[in-house]
């Protein structure tokens, strides 16, 4: 899953419900059956209902669980920190580009190949 569009998720996220989300478990009056329903509720931080989540006799407390878990404010702050990493790697990418390769010759010292330089470079950049 390289391929991931950031900002329509982005996008998405900041349309969604904002706050926190928490999960729960509500009942639900027995059907023609009489199989007890249940279902995972997710409620902002306001405590309003975002999303109820229910199939068949089966309480679905753990999809509403997972659900709540990427609310909007921790997608937004996992978009946040893939962006950084990928601003980090193509730093990294940049200052390697043209680094000549250590043993390239037998004579050849790691510090006059650039390693060492490069290395430095590159620890500030990850701080």
């Amino acid at each position: 899953m390289t391929n991931l569009d950031l900002n329509q998720l982005r996008e998405i996220a900041e349309a969604a419900t904002p706050w926190p989300w928490e999960s729960s478990m509500v009942r639900v009056e027995p059907d023609a059956d009489n199989a007890l329903r249940g279902a995972g509720v997710i409620r902002d931080g306001n405590g309003s209902i975002v999303l109820m989540v229910a199939n068949g006799p089966e309480i679905l407390v753990s999809d509403a669980t997972h659900i709540a878990a990427f609310d909007p404010p921790t997608v937004l702050a996992l978009i946040d920190e893939i962006e950084l990493l990928r601003e980090t790697l193509a730093t990294v990418r940049s200052i390697t580009v043209g680094t000549p390769e250590c043993n390239k010759y037998d004579n050849e010292s790691p510090v006059t190949c650039g390693w060492k330089f490069d290395l430095q470079r590159i620890k500030e950049v990850v701080k």
